[in-house]
């Protein structure tokens, strides 16, 4: 065998050597890859407690009423005032001219209407008094002549001046009459003219005092908006009737619908949070709710649903319904705007068996559970009442102490046998792999020779 071939037949034995050695290590590591798996257990006591279900969701905190108010200035930001408190002042002048024209118009329209009523004055009563008795007078002097007369030709006469008489006096009353006869349409006009200027006298004893503003409510002023000096106008759409009437009372101003300040009550706050439709539902006033505010670390406050909507909000295509949570009581670092994730308790049941959730196993409609007695497993049928966030209520099949087996989860290991070849495929791994390939260098020898007995 020339150089070349020993050469080549070397190479194929340092070849078959690798080879086998990979082979043996890849033998070692499949057969230390076959593991087997096991549920991990716990032992739960089934045990009698409450059984809540909760519908949870963020909202941001906020003063229970915020008013807007119009006119000058007699506040700042963040005075806490009481309700009637003075806040602002605007020159009452043009009000108050405003409410005296409106008083005198009214007294006018009284006049009009007294006299629709009562058309006959006391003067032109007593004229007419005075012609209806000269008209009498005049009839009885007739009446006298005619029974005195002596012969036909006075009787006649004096008959003509009865009748003249007579026609006098009905006139004279026909007329009387026909001055105090009281017009319905006349009246009707002067009683709603009266009406009119008994409002505008209203609105303009608001428009005077609304330039004295007072605080509606006790509270915090949160905003100023105004300073002395500047003027305030009209068209505001504050939220109180004081504030909308100072604009007209003001005469003047810029058409500004910024109001002057705004109030807040800090002393009752509120959350409002939106709740998807699909747990909308389950909201009603009077639940009771469990608050956490994220800036309040380990704070847990209660509070009470006091009214959700019945119209929906859609935000980006999201249908939600909002509600307003109150505070039982309200900490004094809670700030409105502070964001607060609120839990309301849609049903609970006290002093029931209950036991987690997850220990429950239920097919085709039957749940079960698997019991530990005496050191043994068994199944155990059950019913089920309310489901809460974490525990399930037993109406039936367990007991309070009851050992209930729950799964915590999935584990592996590997047999004995698989250690073992780990443990081979460890040692080979790191002591050298291709020392074996050394050793089965000696049968490459071998196999060299055979090749060499071949050539």
């Amino acid at each position: 065998m020339n150089m070349r071939t020993r050469t080549i037949v070397l190479y194929t034995t340092l070849t078959v050597a690798v080879v086998g050695a990979g082979g043996l290590a890849y033998g070692a590591i499949d057969s230390s890859g076959s593991s087997s798996t096991k549920t991990a257990t716990r032992l739960v006591s089934a045990t009698v407690g409450t059984v809540s279900q909760t519908v949870s969701a963020t909202g941001t905190v906020q003063p229970a009423t915020s008013l807007d108010l119009l006119t000058a200035v007699k506040a700042k930001a963040g005075d806490k005032v009481t309700a009637g408190q003075v806040l602002a002042t605007i020159d009452p002048a043009k009000a108050q001219v405003a409410l005296q024209s409106a008083q005198a118009a009214q007294q006018a329209a009284q006049q009009k209407l007294d006299q629709a009523k009562n058309p006959l004055t006391a003067s032109a009563q007593a004229q007419a008094t005075a012609s209806l008795g000269q008209a009498q007078a005049q009839l009885d002097a007739a009446n006298q002549q005619r029974a005195e007369a002596a012969n036909p030709a006075d009787a006649a006469k004096a008959q003509t001046a009865v009748n003249q008489a007579q026609a006098n006096l009905d006139s004279v009353k026909a007329s009387n009459d026909a001055k105090a006869a009281i017009d319905p349409v006349a009246v009707a006009q002067a009683r709603a003219a009266l009406n009119q200027a008994v409002l505008n006298v209203s609105d303009a004893q608001k428009a005077l005092d609304a330039t004295t503003l007072t605080a509606p409510s006790a509270g915090t002023i949160s905003v100023v908006n105004y300073s002395v000096g500047q003027m305030v106008g009209g068209g505001g759409n504050s939220a109180s009737s004081s504030s909308s009437s100072s604009a007209s009372g003001s005469g003047s101003g810029s058409g500004s619908s910024k109001a002057f300040a705004t109030l807040l009550d800090l002393d009752h706050m509120v959350v409002k949070v939106g709740f998807p439709e699909a747990d909308a539902g389950k909201i009603a006033a009077g639940q009771p709710v469990m608050v956490s505010i994220d800036s309040l670390t380990g704070q847990r406050l209660t509070g009470t649903v006091s009214e959700i909507d019945t119209v929906s909000t859609v935000v980006s295509n999201v249908v939600t319904y909002n509600a307003i949570i109150s505070f039982d009581s309200v900490p004094a670092a809670v700030k409105p705007g502070m964001t607060a994730n609120v839990s309301v308790i849609t049903a609970s049941k006290d002093n029931v068996v209950a036991v987690p959730s997850a220990a429950i196993s239920t097919t085709g409609g039957q749940s079960t559970v698997t019991v530990r007695v005496n050191g043994k497993d068994e199944v155990r049928t059950v019913e089920t009442g309310l489901k809460g966030d974490g525990t399930t209520e037993i109406t039936l099949g367990l007991n309070q102490g009851d050992q209930v087996v729950m799964s915590v989860g999935v584990v592996s290991s590997n047999s004995s046998s698989s250690n073992r070849n780990s443990s081979t495929q460890n040692r080979t791994g790191t002591i050298g792999g291709f020392g074996g390939g050394g050793g089965f260098g000696g049968g490459g020898g071998g196999f060299v020779g055979g090749a060499g007995g071949r050539g």
